[in-house]
Order: structure tokens, then C-alpha cells, then sequence
């Protein structure tokens, strides 16, 4: 596979280099050769030689993306959202211009180095984290630990906006390389998640798993200028360090590969631009250059075998596959569409140098096309032929135009002369299929079929969950971080297509009757999943159904089970939960959803979540009964629901482990409870035999000892069964042990996703109340101004706060829904589209995701203006939906689709 590139002017004033050009014309080309095998390499004597590349290693901060001013934008962002002041005394907060953090970059390296060496040569500052500067070395960790975390979940905002692009020429140089059989990997010094998140967003999901090695700083000990990071690659690889090659932008990434040693090239940012890249092979302002090289070869290089000073002689960006030239005969009419990945910078076909059989005759006389890329001059009967062809084709299209349009207008005046009644009959398939004529055409003569309807993904995604097959996917892995949601823009191979459900579907059953039994082909389940015996996941085989009658967190049935929680709590049975403030139930651990199932006879609601399983899922079983659920487990972010949420949290053999990670998921289940809440946990550990284990007992004490640190009081124990409350007084936060402290108010932003904080967090909100004085359901759904009024909240402030939540819940429609395929009967959306507008995901890529989640002949109601309603109507017949378009009564500025 042959690399083009511009002409290299310096090569005249480098005689030695001159061997290894192509002289393809008087202004010759530089040429690299990157074959699967063999590279080729200048030594002293100016011979060419081969030597081994097998495997290409990019870092990704500054190479896959400049990154600099993104990092520093979201750390002034930070310091902003802390009110950050160094000094204490300033009147303003800390902001870093961009000049002052090149040179932090350049000479601290990572994040947290930055801000410690910054505070400790300029004071440590005072802030909303804490009052005045902090005193302890703890409290200065906590201080640097709390706004990298916010400034890293900010950074990903950024990433995630869709606002950022991959440097030039990367792309292009990784699909060639893929393509020549070489290896390719990321090292990175940046945080996995992070990292996770940049190449999903900026390769594409099919590049970054087509990986052959990624690491992050969270994999090795040391960070650059360490080799560490390059020598696991060059193990994870097999391949030797002296046939990689390495990418970087700055000299402690270059010093980290030549201390691996392994050859590396420079492409340099703004940020880096005047560090010394002596030791480089090969300087670029970017990979995508259409300059000559900039660094020019030391001697003293040359004379190394191992150095790659090909490298220096060409812009990387431009390979082409030497197997192209067989299409040197080929028909000069093929579409357009088949040189997908070979477009120059505007969108012009072009095939390898001395290939030039495109339609647009738009080639300059010294041979170059606009993509500046070498081409032989087409002769002047091919030119005369490719127009003549063209011209053909463009009379052809524009009758098909006339045609049609006549056509549709020639039937509008008849219809005219028919009766009122038959108007109003073909009216409405009239329009819609005059809209779709037009549009169609138009897209025709743009070269696009806007409204062709949408293919059918594959059979394997007939369960596909997009946010969930990700980082965990890429490697094998125990750890559950790995496996939790992590969304990215869909890639161009998931755009476009409708998911179909399994061959033998049926319509689920009708309520009450499809919550105790379901179809049993319509959900994902193995032969060994139905035989697993599981008292939590216990079910019967019918036939073609599955039937959940005896389905039993417990042995002795969900309804003594439930009755015993209410015992334990102090009232009579469980449908007395509502009298004691019990409304919103929060299951962790679906099992099937047999325990919400009951308690929805009680009037409560139940929501269920379980982490994401390909096969045999807790949330897709449930969803399928038509209980509540939805994917979501705890690791190490927040779940989607806002603080003090939930007036019980339940756990029945759910799995985990509460007393791991200092004990940071009873802190997330505090955050979900409202005060004088329940937490309901059943586990086998919890029982006197179970208790006699050394590690079980010394388990539940620290689940004991971090509950009481929480406020919380153990209610009861009844064999495997333990309830906490929550307490209702603020005042035990004061009175209690020194321990877990008290989030301040800036950690009480809401965020969905965002890392777990370690604090206990809305004690200083309005919104405490005990749900002991709450009215009881159904009263409680609307509250007056009086009842807002006893808990000083103004009606203007909840009026404000439900908005703003509104909102939040309607912004993720731009991303994947955490729930399975086909999941609910209707989906309702006002105002949808009109908030669309000021977002980054189309329509399309939300109908997809709504046509994703609704059963087959489930409704969707979209009520907005009438302009938007009408302009995405026609989206509705690529999606193979039956549309009706209505009228509202009295309201002439909206409609419903």
C-alpha cells in the first residue's frame, strides 16, 4: 500500500533521503511504503532497507484530538463552579489563560500535579468545598479530588456535545494502516473513562473495538514520560518495540516511546508547538498536512537502523491501497457511493495516483485534483465521453422531474371538480403522497433518497441495548464499571436501521393477564437460564408461555414476605404502607418484578432496576409482564434519579456487596431516600448461622457501624430480612461520630451519571420532609400553596423545580433510553420537538430510538407546532409507521402526529 503525499521540497537540500522517492512526474512524489511486512528505512549509506512495522500506537489527548483548550475551558469551568480564589483574598475566581497552561502542561504533566503544584507554590485557596483554605493534608487531597472529578465530568459535557472532531488525517491514516495489515493501538495518560468516551465519540464505535490494544493511565503504575505504558502495549501487541511506531504531541510523550524504544513521529499542537522534538524522527503540524515536513533528519539519526526516516520525507495522511489501480479500466460511471472512504476534503471521487475516472473534470494541468492528490490527465475522448454520459443523465433525471410533478398536478385538478365528500376522503393520502413525490425527487436531484425507508438492522439486534455494549465489550473484565452505561453517538453502521423483534413475537397479553404470564419467544432466555432453579428468579415453563404465579423472593411466597416487611416496620400488613408515607419503592434487583407486582395492588409504585444482561434479563422479563423497570446498577456512578426520591429502597439477594468501597452504595441509597425512609435489605449473610463466618460477621459490622454514621436505625431483623430508617431529624447530623462528612450545596447538584460523591447530601434543602408528614397518596399529587407554604417553599420555586426536571427527562431522548427493545405501548411527547431544535442529535436518530423501545402496533402521540409537526411527518413513512395528522380544537398554533 503506497502513501502519496505533496511534494517534499526540501528532499534537493537532503541527497541522502533521495532513494526513496517515487519520481512519478517532474514535481515528484514522496512515497511511503506501508505494506504488511516490510517498512522502509534510510541508513547512513543511503540504502534502502526493510524493516519490520507491525503495529502503529497513538497517543489520543493531542494527537486523536487537540485537547488542551477543551481541558482548560472545563478547568476554569470548575474553578468557576467552586468559586475557586488563589489567593483566599481575590475578588475573582482562578482562571488559567492559555499561554500559563501550555507551560503547566508542558512541564507538570497530569491533572491532579497540576492543581498540586499550582496551590502549593500560590497558596491553597479558598472555595465552596470548604470555607477557607484547608489545613490537612486530607482536606487538601479531598479539595483536588472533588474539582477534578467535576471538571472531568465537565470535559466529557464537551466531548459529548458532538461539537468536537478528530484531528486531520487521523482517521484516514488509522483505516489504511487497519487496512494493511498493521496493529493499531491508543496509550493514553488520561483517565479510562474519559479516554473511553473521546474514541467512542471521535473514531467511531467500529474503530475503537476493531482496536487491537488500548491503555489508559488507570492501566500501568507510572504515567508518562514512564515507558511504562508503551512497553504493556508492545506485550498486549507481541509485538517487539523496535517494529512499533508511535505518534505523539509533546516531548514527555516522545521521551515515554524512545524510553520503550520505539521510533516516534510528532505531531504537535498549538500547546507543544515550541518543545524540542530533537530525538523525533518526524515533525508534522498535523497528520492531515499538505506542507512539506517541517523537521528535517539529523545525521546523526541517519546513521541508526532502527529509525523510521521514511517517515520525515511525506505527509502520513494520503495512503491509498496499490490494489485500487485495478479499477484504472473500469467503468468511469460507477456510482459515487462505492469510493466511501476514499472522498477528497470536498466530496470529489478519486481513485490512487494514476487513476483519474471521475465525472467532474476539475483537474488543474500540473495533474493535481483538488484533494491535491497525483492523477494522470484523462484523455480528451474520455473527457468528451464522461460529459456526454453525465449530460445524458441529467436530461434523463430532469423529465422524471417534470413528469411527476405534472403528474401530481394534473390529478390535483381533478379531484377538484369531484364532490366535498370524496375530497375529504383522498385528502390526506393526496398530501402525503404529493410530500413524498417532491421530496423524494428533490432528494433525487441532490444525488439523495431523503425519504427512502429505513432497512432492518440484523437479526442480532433484535435485543440490542446501544448505551451498554461498550468499553466492557472491548476486553474480559470482573470489574462492574466496566459494565455500566456509557453512551456515544450512534456510528454511521447502527444509523439507519429499524430493529426488528424476534421471528416469533406475539402481542403481549392483556393486563392484568400478561403480568402473570408472557410468550415465551418474546423475550431472550437460554434452555439453561429457564432450569437454573434460582429462588430469585423462579418461573414455569407453559408450553409457549412462561407463567410467574410462583415466582418468590422468599420460600415462603412474595405475599408473606411483604407482609412480614410491613410487621417489622410497625404496621399491621403491607396495605398499610401508604397510611405510614410509603408511596415510591425502588427495587434493586428486579428478579422478575413479582415483588413490585404486589405491591402495585397497594396502591404503591415500584420501580425496578438490574444491571444490563445480553441473555436472560431481569428488566427485559419484567418490562415484558408490563411492571416498571429499567436498566441501572451501582458501580460507580450516580443513578438517574434525583435526590430524595424514593420513601423505600429494597433489596432481596440483589448481589451487592455494601460494605465494599468504604461503603459509597449505602451513601447513594441515603442520597435516594427521603427522610424517615426505609431501607429493606434480604441476604443469606444476614442470618445467625451465616453470621458465625468470620468474614460475614466482620462484614456486617461495617455495614452496621457506616449505617448508624448515616442516621440510619435498625427497625428490625428477622432471619434473612434487616430494615433501617432513614432518620427524619437533621439535628443527628450534628450529634453523631465524626465520620462521613456533609455535602456542601455544591454537591448537591443534581447530575445523572456523575461519579459517587462521598458525603451525605441534601440535609440543607427545603425539601426535607419526613414522609411521615407528607399527605398520603392520592392527596399528595398536587399540592396547594398553603401546603407549600408550611415547608417555606414559594409556588413559583416548585413550579421552577418541576421544569427544570421536565426538561433534564426530555434531554436524553439524545441518548439511547436505558431499557430494552420493545418496551412500552405508547410513548407521549409534547413539545418534543420544538426542545429539539436546540440539541445536537437529529429527529431521525430520536424516532429511531422511539421506534427502538415501542411495540410492534404501539402508538406514539407527538403534540407541538403545527410547523414541526408537518415538517417531520413524512420521518413517520421512513420508520414504516401508519401516520394520522390531527387538528386541536381551538388551537390553531399546535397539532398532534
Amino acid at each position: 500500500m503506497a502513501l502519496t503525499s505533496p511534494a517534499c521540497a526540501y528532499m534537493y537540500s537532503h541527497p541522502a533521503v533521495l532513494p526513496f522517492f517515487h519520481a512519478n512526474s517532474p514535481g515528484a512524489r514522496c512515497s511511503l511504503q506501508l505494506a504488511p511486512s516490510t517498512f522502509a528505512v534510510a541508513s547512513s549509506s543511503s540504502a534502502s532497507t526493510s524493516s519490520p512495522l507491525k503495529a502503529l500506537i497513538f497517543d489520543c489527548d493531542g494527537v486523536i484530538l487537540e485537547s488542551e483548550h477543551l481541558h482548560r475551558e472545563a478547568y476554569n469551568d470548575a474553578f468557576r463552579h467552586f468559586a475557586v480564589r488563589c489567593p483566599p483574598t481575590s475578588l475573582q475566581p482562578l482562571h488559567w489563560d492559555s499561554h500559563f497552561y501550555d507551560d503547566l502542561q508542558n512541564q507538570i504533566g497530569g491533572g491532579k500535579p497540576k492543581m498540586r503544584w499550582y496551590f502549593k507554590e500560590n497558596g491553597w485557596p479558598s472555595s465552596l468545598i470548604y470555607e477557607g483554605p484547608p489545613s490537612t493534608d486530607t482536606d487538601r487531597e479531598r479539595l483536588i479530588d472533588v474539582i477534578q472529578d467535576w471538571k472531568t465530568e465537565r470535559y466529557k459535557e464537551i466531548i459529548k456535545s458532538g461539537t468536537v472532531k478528530a484531528r486531520s488525517g487521523v482517521l484516514r491514516l488509522m483505516d489504511d494502516a487497519k487496512g494493511a495489515g498493521i496493529k493499531l493501538a491508543v496509550c493514553s495518560a488520561a483517565t479510562k473513562s474519559s479516554v473511553v468516551l473521546c474514541l467512542e465519540s471521535l473514531l467511531g464505535e467500529e474503530r475503537f473495538h476493531g482496536l487491537d490494544c488500548f491503555l489508559a493511565g488507570d492501566d500501568v503504575k507510572e504515567k508518562k514520560p514512564s515507558p511504562s505504558i508503551y512497553l504493556t502495549a508492545s506485550k498486549k501487541l507481541g509485538v517487539p518495540g523496535g517494529n512499533c511506531l508511535v505518534v505523539e504531541d509533546s516531548v514527555i510523550g516522545l521521551q515515554a516511546a524512545n524510553g520503550a524504544g520505539m521510533p516516534c513521529i510528532i505531531t504537535y499542537t498549538s500547546s507543544t508547538a515550541n518543545q524540542d522534538f530533537k530525538d523525533a524522527i518526524a515533525t508534522y503540524p498535523d497528520l492531515g498536512s499538505k506542507s512539506s515536513c517541517i523537521h528535517p533528519i539529523p545525521a546523526e539519526l541517519l546513521e541508526r537502523k532502527e529509525t523510521w526516516a521514511r517517515l520525515t520525507l511525506c505527509s502520513i495522511w494520503t495512503c491509498w491501497h496499490e490494489s485500487l489501480l485495478k479499477f484504472r479500466n473500469s467503468v468511469v460511471l460507477m456510482s459515487r457511493a462505492l469510493h466511501r472512504g476514499f472522498t477528497g476534503s470536498n466530496g470529489r471521487s478519486s481513485i490512487s495516483s494514476g487513476v483519474g475516472d471521475s465525472l467532474d473534470n476539475s483537474y488543474e494541468l500540473n495533474g493535481l485534483s483538488e484533494n491535491e492528490l497525483y492523477h494522470e490527465l484523462p484523455s480528451p475522448s474520455g473527457r468528451s465521453r464522461n460529459s456526454f454520459t453525465a449530460g445524458l443523465l441529467r436530461l434523463g433525471l430532469a423529465f422524471v422531474v417534470i413528469i411527476s410533478l405534472w403528474g401530481s398536478l394534473h390529478w390535483a385538478r381533478y379531484i377538484s371538480t369531484a364532490s366535498q365528500l370524496s375530497i375529504l376522503r383522498v385528502n390526506r393520502r393526496l398530501q402525503e403522497q404529493l410530500l413524498a413525490d417532491l421530496s423524494l425527487l428533490g432528494g433525487l436531484s441532490h444525488g439523495i433518497g431523503k425519504l427512502k425507508e429505513l432497512e432492518f438492522c440484523p437479526p442480532e439486534y433484535e435485543n440490542h441495548v446501544p448505551c451498554y455494549y461498550n468499553a466492557s465489550d472491548f476486553g474480559e473484565t470482573d470489574d462492574p464499571v466496566e459494565f455500566e452505561r456509557h453512551c456515544v453517538r450512534r456510528s454511521s453502521q447502527e444509523q439507519g436501521c429499524l430493529i426488528l423483534a424476534p421471528r416469533n413475537y406475539r402481542i403481549p397479553l392483556r393486563w392484568p393477564t400478561g403480568r402473570d404470564f408472557i410468550w415465551k419467544d418474546n423475550v431472550k432466555i437460554t434452555g439453561q437460564e429457564f432450569s437454573s432453579g434460582s429462588l430469585t428468579k423462579r418461573m414455569m415453563v407453559e408450553e409457549d408461555q412462561i407463567s410467574f404465579r410462583s415466582d418468590s423472593l422468599m420460600v415462603d411466597g412474595v405475599e408473606d414476605y411483604s407482609h412480614r416487611i410491613a410487621e417489622m416496620i410497625g404496621l399491621r400488613n403491607e396495605s398499610n404502607f401508604n397510611e405510614a408515607g410509603v408511596r415510591t419503592v425502588l427495587d434493586i434487583g428486579c428478579g422478575f418484578g413479582s415483588f413490585g407486582a404486589h405491591l402495585s395492588a397497594m396502591h404503591l409504585l415500584t420501580l425496578c432496576i438490574a444491571n444490563y444482561e445480553p441473555s436472560g434479563s431481569q428488566v427485559q422479563l419484567t418490562l415484558e409482564r408490563g411492571l416498571p423497570a429499567m436498566i441501572g446498577g451501582l458501580a460507580s456512578k450516580q443513578l438517574p434519579f434525583r435526590s430524595l426520591a424514593f420513601d423505600m429502597v429494597h433489596c432481596a439477594r440483589c448481589g451487592i456487596d455494601w460494605e465494599k468501597k468504604d461503603g459509597i452504595f449505602l451513601v447513594e441509597v441515603d442520597r435516594l431516600l427521603r427522610p424517615g425512609g426505609y431501607f429493606v435489605w434480604t441476604t443469606l449473610t444476614n442470618t445467625p448461622r451465616s453470621l458465625r463466618n468470620k468474614d460475614n460477621q466482620k462484614n456486617w459490622v461495617l455495614n452496621y457501624d457506616f449505617a448508624e454514621n448515616l442516621c440510619w436505625e435498625m427497625l428490625s431483623q428477622q432471619d434473612e430480612t434487616i430494615v433501617w430508617r432513614k432518620t427524619s431529624k437533621i439535628q443527628c447530623y450534628n450529634t453523631r461520630k465524626a465520620g462521613l462528612p456533609l455535602c456542601d450545596d455544591t454537591h448537591d447538584i443534581e447530575c445523572p451519571y456523575c461519579p459517587h460523591k462521598f458525603c451525605i447530601g441534601r440535609t440543607r434543602r427545603q425539601r426535607w420532609i419526613p414522609i411521615e408528614e407528607r399527605r398520603t397518596w392520592p392527596s399528595q399529587a398536587i399540592p396547594n400553596t398553603t401546603e407549600l407554604s408550611i415547608y417555606d417553599i414559594h409556588p413559583d420555586h416548585f413550579i421552577g423545580d418541576s421544569l427544570k426536571w421536565k426538561s433534564a427527562v426530555q434531554n436524553y431522548w439524545c441518548e439511547a433510553f436505558p431499557t430494552y427493545p420493545r418496551t412500552y405501548d405508547m410513548v407521549h411527547a409534547q413539545g418534543l420537538l420544538s426542545m429539539h431544535q436546540h440539541h445536537t442529535c437529529s429527529i431521525n436518530d430520536i424516532f429511531l430510538e422511539v421506534d427502538r423501545i415501542l411495540r410492534p402496533e404501539g402508538w406514539v402521540i407527538i403534540r407541538d407546532t403545527t410547523s414541526l409537526v408537518e415538517a417531520v411527518r413524512s420521518v413517520s413513512a421512513q420508520l414504516k409507521w401508519e401516520a394520522r395528522l390531527i387538528e386541536i380544537d381551538g388551537n390553531k398554533d399546535e397539532k398532534l402526529l
